[in-house]
Protein backbone atom coordinates (compact mmCIF):
# COMPACT_ATOMS: atom_id res chain seq x y z
CA UNK A 1 0.00 0.00 0.00
CA UNK A 2 2.78 2.38 0.71
CA UNK A 3 4.05 2.20 -2.54
CA UNK A 4 0.79 2.97 -4.33
CA UNK A 5 0.63 5.98 -1.79
CA UNK A 6 4.24 7.27 -2.24
CA UNK A 7 3.80 7.22 -5.77
CA UNK A 8 0.84 8.95 -6.07
CA UNK A 9 2.30 11.45 -4.05
CA UNK A 10 5.14 11.72 -6.27
CA UNK A 11 3.52 11.87 -9.70
CA UNK A 12 1.49 15.01 -8.11
CA UNK A 13 3.17 16.68 -5.79
CA UNK A 14 3.66 19.09 -8.52
CA UNK A 15 0.20 20.27 -8.42
CA UNK A 16 -1.65 22.76 -6.36
CA UNK A 17 -4.45 20.61 -5.40
CA UNK A 18 -5.06 18.32 -2.12
CA UNK A 19 -2.73 15.24 -4.01
CA UNK A 20 -3.43 13.43 -0.56
CA UNK A 21 -7.48 13.30 -1.59
CA UNK A 22 -8.69 9.88 -1.61
CA UNK A 23 -10.90 10.10 -4.50
CA UNK A 24 -7.58 11.08 -6.70
CA UNK A 25 -5.25 8.16 -5.01
CA UNK A 26 -8.56 5.76 -6.22
CA UNK A 27 -8.66 7.21 -9.88
CA UNK A 28 -4.40 6.66 -9.98
CA UNK A 29 -4.58 3.16 -8.92
CA UNK A 30 -6.58 0.48 -10.33
CA UNK A 31 -9.57 -0.51 -7.56
CA UNK A 32 -8.85 -4.50 -7.62
CA UNK A 33 -4.82 -3.31 -6.93
CA UNK A 34 -6.06 -1.71 -3.74
CA UNK A 35 -8.13 -4.65 -2.38
CA UNK A 36 -6.10 -6.82 -2.89
CA UNK A 37 -3.70 -5.34 -0.97
CA UNK A 38 -5.82 -4.39 1.44
CA UNK A 39 -7.21 -8.22 1.66
CA UNK A 40 -3.62 -9.44 2.05
CA UNK A 41 -2.39 -6.99 4.85
CA UNK A 42 -5.42 -7.48 6.52
CA UNK A 43 -4.98 -10.96 6.58
CA UNK A 44 -1.18 -10.80 7.04
CA UNK A 45 -1.02 -12.98 4.25
CA UNK A 46 -3.03 -15.72 5.59
CA UNK A 47 -5.47 -17.23 2.37
CA UNK A 48 -9.02 -18.42 2.72
CA UNK A 49 -10.76 -20.66 0.39
CA UNK A 50 -12.53 -18.75 -1.83
CA UNK A 51 -10.67 -15.34 -0.84
CA UNK A 52 -10.89 -13.54 -4.25
CA UNK A 53 -14.77 -13.50 -3.69
CA UNK A 54 -14.62 -11.94 -0.13
CA UNK A 55 -15.40 -8.23 0.46
CA UNK A 56 -13.44 -6.09 2.20
CA UNK A 57 -15.06 -6.32 5.72
CA UNK A 58 -14.70 -10.81 5.48
CA UNK A 59 -13.89 -11.98 7.77
CA UNK A 60 -15.06 -10.19 10.56
CA UNK A 61 -13.06 -8.68 13.00
CA UNK A 62 -14.39 -10.60 15.48
CA UNK A 63 -13.70 -13.76 14.31
CA UNK A 64 -11.58 -15.99 15.91
CA UNK A 65 -9.41 -19.09 15.78
CA UNK A 66 -9.65 -21.96 18.37
CA UNK A 67 -11.02 -25.49 18.89
CA UNK A 68 -15.03 -26.14 18.92
CA UNK A 69 -15.92 -29.76 19.82
CA UNK A 70 -18.78 -31.02 19.28
CA UNK A 71 -20.27 -28.76 15.88
CA UNK A 72 -22.88 -30.22 14.39
CA UNK A 73 -23.29 -29.70 10.62
CA UNK A 74 -26.40 -30.89 8.43
CA UNK A 75 -25.34 -33.17 5.46
CA UNK A 76 -26.74 -34.07 1.91
CA UNK A 77 -27.15 -37.95 2.09
CA UNK A 78 -26.67 -40.91 4.70
CA UNK A 79 -22.49 -40.21 4.68
CA UNK A 80 -20.30 -37.46 5.01
CA UNK A 81 -18.65 -36.66 1.58
CA UNK A 82 -16.41 -33.34 0.44
CA UNK A 83 -19.49 -32.21 -0.69
CA UNK A 84 -21.05 -31.20 2.48
CA UNK A 85 -18.08 -29.10 3.42
CA UNK A 86 -18.54 -26.63 0.23
CA UNK A 87 -19.56 -22.95 0.75
CA UNK A 88 -22.22 -21.50 -1.13
CA UNK A 89 -20.36 -20.46 -4.22
CA UNK A 90 -18.37 -22.91 -4.40
CA UNK A 91 -21.74 -25.05 -4.41
CA UNK A 92 -23.37 -22.52 -6.54
CA UNK A 93 -26.13 -21.92 -4.17
CA UNK A 94 -27.97 -18.59 -4.44
CA UNK A 95 -27.49 -16.01 -1.57
CA UNK A 96 -28.44 -12.05 -0.95
CA UNK A 97 -25.95 -10.07 -2.23
CA UNK A 98 -25.53 -8.45 1.11
CA UNK A 99 -24.80 -12.04 2.37
CA UNK A 100 -21.77 -12.59 0.49
CA UNK A 101 -19.24 -13.12 3.17
CA UNK A 102 -21.65 -15.06 5.30
CA UNK A 103 -21.78 -17.12 2.15
CA UNK A 104 -18.60 -17.78 1.52
CA UNK A 105 -18.47 -19.47 5.68
CA UNK A 106 -19.26 -22.98 6.13
CA UNK A 107 -22.24 -23.46 9.19
CA UNK A 108 -21.87 -25.14 12.18
CA UNK A 109 -23.82 -25.47 15.36
CA UNK A 110 -22.77 -25.31 18.81
CA UNK A 111 -25.24 -27.64 19.79
CA UNK A 112 -27.50 -30.54 18.76
CA UNK A 113 -30.71 -28.28 20.11
CA UNK A 114 -29.59 -25.36 17.96
CA UNK A 115 -29.26 -27.42 15.04
CA UNK A 116 -32.45 -29.46 15.43
CA UNK A 117 -34.06 -26.09 16.20
CA UNK A 118 -32.89 -24.75 12.65
CA UNK A 119 -33.98 -27.85 10.77
CA UNK A 120 -37.45 -27.02 12.30
CA UNK A 121 -36.77 -23.45 11.55
CA UNK A 122 -35.62 -23.31 7.48
CA UNK A 123 -37.64 -25.89 5.41
CA UNK A 124 -33.95 -26.66 3.58
CA UNK A 125 -32.47 -28.18 6.24
CA UNK A 126 -35.79 -30.44 7.44
CA UNK A 127 -34.95 -33.22 5.17
CA UNK A 128 -30.93 -33.15 6.04
CA UNK A 129 -28.93 -35.91 8.67
CA UNK A 130 -27.46 -33.77 11.17
CA UNK A 131 -23.65 -35.18 11.74
CA UNK A 132 -21.49 -34.04 15.13
CA UNK A 133 -17.63 -33.06 14.29
CA UNK A 134 -14.43 -31.08 15.17
CA UNK A 135 -13.21 -27.42 13.99
CA UNK A 136 -10.00 -26.47 15.14
CA UNK A 137 -7.54 -23.45 15.00
CA UNK A 138 -5.78 -24.80 12.04
CA UNK A 139 -8.54 -25.06 9.99
CA UNK A 140 -9.53 -21.15 9.65
CA UNK A 141 -11.21 -18.68 11.80
CA UNK A 142 -14.75 -18.14 13.05
CA UNK A 143 -17.63 -15.82 14.90
CA UNK A 144 -20.51 -17.94 16.83
CA UNK A 145 -23.55 -16.28 17.46
CA UNK A 146 -26.74 -17.74 19.23
CA UNK A 147 -24.80 -21.04 19.09
CA UNK A 148 -24.39 -20.83 15.15
CA UNK A 149 -20.97 -20.91 14.47
CA UNK A 150 -19.55 -19.24 10.66
CA UNK A 151 -16.22 -20.44 9.49
CA UNK A 152 -14.32 -19.30 6.76
CA UNK A 153 -11.93 -22.34 6.15
CA UNK A 154 -8.00 -21.68 5.24
CA UNK A 155 -6.99 -22.61 1.83
CA UNK A 156 -5.39 -26.12 1.55
CA UNK A 157 -8.03 -27.37 4.50
CA UNK A 158 -9.72 -31.09 4.04
CA UNK A 159 -12.68 -30.10 6.09
CA UNK A 160 -13.88 -33.17 5.61
CA UNK A 161 -10.78 -34.93 7.50
CA UNK A 162 -10.75 -32.68 10.51
CA UNK A 163 -14.45 -32.65 11.13
CA UNK A 164 -14.29 -36.39 11.42
CA UNK A 165 -11.15 -35.82 13.24
CA UNK A 166 -8.88 -38.42 10.84
CA UNK A 167 -5.81 -35.76 10.60
CA UNK A 168 -4.87 -32.21 11.16
CA UNK A 169 -6.09 -31.89 7.51
CA UNK A 170 -3.72 -29.44 6.60
CA UNK A 171 -2.72 -30.00 3.03
CA UNK A 172 -4.58 -32.80 2.43
CA UNK A 173 -7.27 -30.84 -0.09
Amino acid sequence: MYLYVSNFVEKHQKHDYDCYNLSNFFQYINKNQLMGIIQMERSNTVYFKSQEYMPPQCPPSNATSNDVEPVYRFIEDDSVQELDFLNHIERGKSYPPTKTCEALALSFYTTIDAAKNASKKFKNLRNKKIVAGRVTSECGIHNINNYHLNLWVYKEINMLNVFLGEVSGIGNK
